[in-house]
């Protein structure tokens, strides 16, 4: 009996030790890093127009093209919520060719995790024509099986299933390949909302619970209890506060969340509350528009207060790391677009993410220690005065090149660490006793 548990206890030890060398490397597989760069998420953004097209309504070829550059500009995009991943996607004689390294989750200096799949042409369902994770070659249909209940299990509702039931046939083209779509609108929104729910740990709060805090809003501009006018903190702190009035103890983060997509209806982006209302389900109709807040500024600036804003609502519905690059890549699209790259509008993108964040992972009990912080605009917005100013898609490039090269990340750098010092990102003391 010894014998055995001596043998179950090295086989515990050794098991896992095994399993790290052999999918854990020293070197990754995709040398270069990947760069986001205004054309990537011009690409991205085209990418996604044309999946929402072919499934909102019905079409005889409900079909999606996709060039293996446009598959590296979605890594870009990966890259930027993952810190340190590097993807690379290629046309090879037997398909498409998808290559990734990730760093060591938690302990980046301690090797890389190197993936590889070769994706043929298929008409009855995806599969692999070769697959690698680290030093091991794995069968393509235990891979792919293996992915799918991956999916299955973060994402649940069975959604492996469902996804790889979504691409039932793959023509490969000389950029890339065609996939078509058998994906409902309704199942779209139904994984948008998965998605979002798993990144923030929960579901995202009733439309009618949004709702209440935007009535909230409107009596209180009504009632002169907020002037309409003016800076936005009033504003925040006011949400903040019936956040705490209005929850159910241990539901206060849903009753904050709810209030900030209130305040994202009333002062931040509409079309981001559309989209919110679709992923909250049941084909709820957004917030209706309103008068509240409409000469309320940050910095003295409508946009500031909506980059703001809109987030702060963002960072609720997802992660930290992928809110600051939908508001870098939403930067790198106006580099192109007609309004230009502003650090200004990052500046105030972070600054709304550190504000949230701040009563988002501190104890509810402590949020009045928090709130007691946010006196005015220089609690909550850090200074942009001394940024490069706004710049045109070329003067970019010439600057900057991308969003990688080291005079872009000093920038971010000097962004991020003000967004750290502010008053209310500061930790909070320790409690007493």
């Amino acid at each position: 009996m010894k014998t055995f548990i001596r043998l179950a206890l090295s086989g515990a030890v050794l098991l896992p030790l095994a399993l790290g060398l052999a999918l854990i490397e020293r070197e990754p597989l995709v040398a270069t890093p990947l760069r986001a760069t205004p054309e990537g998420a011009k690409a991205v953004k085209r990418l996604f127009h044309r999946v929402r097209a072919v499934t909102v309504e019905p079409v005889a070829e409900p079909t999606v093209e996709a060039s293996v550059a446009d598959l590296e500009h979605v890594m870009a995009f990966g890259a930027r919520v993952y810190p340190g991943l590097r993807g690379a996607a290629e046309r090879v004689a037997q398909g498409i060719r998808l290559r990734l390294s990730a760093p060591v989750p938690f302990a980046p200096g301690l090797g890389w995790i190197n993936a590889e799949a070769v994706i043929p042409a298929f008409d009855q369902g995806p599969r692999l024509a070769a697959a690698r994770l680290g030093r091991l070659d794995l069968p393509p249909e235990l891979a792919l099986g293996a992915a799918r209940l991956g999916a299955n299990l973060i994402l649940g509702e069975r959604f492996g299933d469902r996804l790889l039931a979504a691409v039932p046939r793959l023509e490969l083209t000389p950029e890339g390949g065609r996939a078509t779509l058998a994906m409902s609108d309704a199942d779209r929104k139904r994984l948008f909302r998965r998605l979002a729910g798993t990144l923030r740990g929960g579901d995202l709060p009733s439309p009618q619970a949004v709702a209440a805090h935007l009535r909230a809003l409107q009596e209180a501009e009504a009632q002169g209890v907020l002037a309409g006018r003016g800076s936005l903190t009033p504003y925040l702190r006011f949400i903040v506060e019936q956040a705490m009035r209005r929850a159910r103890p241990g539901e206060e983060r849903q009753e904050l969340a709810a209030a900030i997509f209130a305040l994202n209806a009333a002062c931040g982006s509409q079309p981001f509350s559309v989209l919110i209302a679709k992923m909250s389900g049941k084909d709820a109709p957004p917030p209706p528009r309103t008068a509240v807040c409409r000469k309320v500024t940050l910095a003295g600036q409508d946009d500031k207060k909506r980059h703001f804003v809109t987030s702060a609502a963002i960072e609720v519905a997802s992660t930290m790391r992928i809110s600051l690059t939908m508001g870098e890549y939403k930067e790198l699209m106006d580099s192109i677009d007609r309004w230009g790259f502003e650090f200004a509008d990052i500046a105030a993108n972070v600054s709304g993410l550190r504000f949230v964040e701040a009563f988002m992972n501190a104890d509810p009990a402590r949020w009045p220690e928090l709130l007691a912080r946010v006196k005015d605009e220089d609690s909550v917005l850090i200074r942009f005065d001394d940024l490069p100013g706004k710049l045109s898609r070329d003067e970019f490039v010439a600057r900057f090149v991308n969003a990688d090269s080291p005079a872009y990340r000093e920038v971010m750098r000097r962004i991020e660490a003000r967004a750290a010092a502010l008053p209310v990102a500061r930790p909070l003391p320790a409690p007493e006793g």
